[in-house]
């Protein structure tokens, strides 16, 4: 059977949950991703601006850009959504217990 192609883009900034995603990412039969990962604000206004993604997994909580426009997922998903507004959203919430 052959696969379908999604470009997915992830926005996050904690590598070990990168990693996970990947782990669930590849187990996802029918499918085949071609992802992009980003780690800030910063770097994913670059990918936003220059690439279409049929997927993005975002995280709220993101280190700033460095023009301080971009403080937080929020604003890079309203950014999204005027850019690319056939792009899915999967907005992640991570929150840190202490």
């Amino acid at each position: 059977m052959r696969q379908k192609i999604v470009n997915l883009l992830i926005i996050e900034d904690c590598q070990i949950i990168v990693n996970a995603y990947k782990v669930i990412i590849d187990n996802i039969i029918n499918y085949k991703f071609k992802a992009s990962i980003t780690q800030n604000c910063e770097e994913a206004y670059q990918h936003i601006q220059t690439k279409k993604h049929d997927l993005i997994l975002l995280d709220l909580q993101l280190p700033v850009s460095k023009n301080n426009i971009y403080k937080c997922g929020e604003d890079l998903g309203s950014l999204i959504r005027k850019v690319h507004p056939d792009s899915k959203i999967i907005i992640l919430p991570m929150f840190q217990i202490i």
